[in-house]
């Protein structure tokens, strides 16, 4: 019995990562897409990472990718020297009139006791939030 518990609360983890992964769906919230691509960055997972980013229909080639890549591997490397992000706080999210922009500015509390602040620009690609690239 305690076996067919655990296998029914992984299937719950899995689907409940497949609907909020990345893509995100129409009702998700500005501030949660800019959460999910950090995150992506500070686990190393440069593919999902890159799947929260706004490619406004563009394709990438390798080389854009392998670049884009060694972008994200710098940064996940600036948050693992600050001992890594220990909390943080959405200090202002809006929303455009239209809906299909969006500005979201987070507090961050590294490890090392070092606080930032940073704004990113948002953009609705396909009905879900994308983070754009600065």
């Amino acid at each position: 019995m305690k076996n067919m518990e655990k296998i029914k609360i992984v299937w719950v983890l899995m689907i409940s990562a497949l609907l909020f992964s990345c893509g995100g769906g129409s009702d998700s919230k500005p501030a949660d897409q800019v959460d999910k691509l950090i995150k992506s960055i500070e686990k190393g997972e440069y593919d999902a990472a890159i799947d929260c980013l706004a490619m406004e229909g563009k394709t990438l080639t390798d080389e854009e990718k392998n670049k884009l890549n060694a972008m994200l591997g710098m940064t996940k490397g600036v948050i693992d020297s600050k001992k890594g992000i220990t909390s943080s706080e959405v200090i202002e999210e809006t929303i455009s009139e239209d809906g299909n922009t969006a500005t979201v500015k987070i507090k961050y509390v590294y490890g090392n006791g070092d606080e930032d602040n940073s704004e990113y620009n948002l953009v609705k690609e396909d009905g879900a939030w994308k983070v754009k690239m600065q």
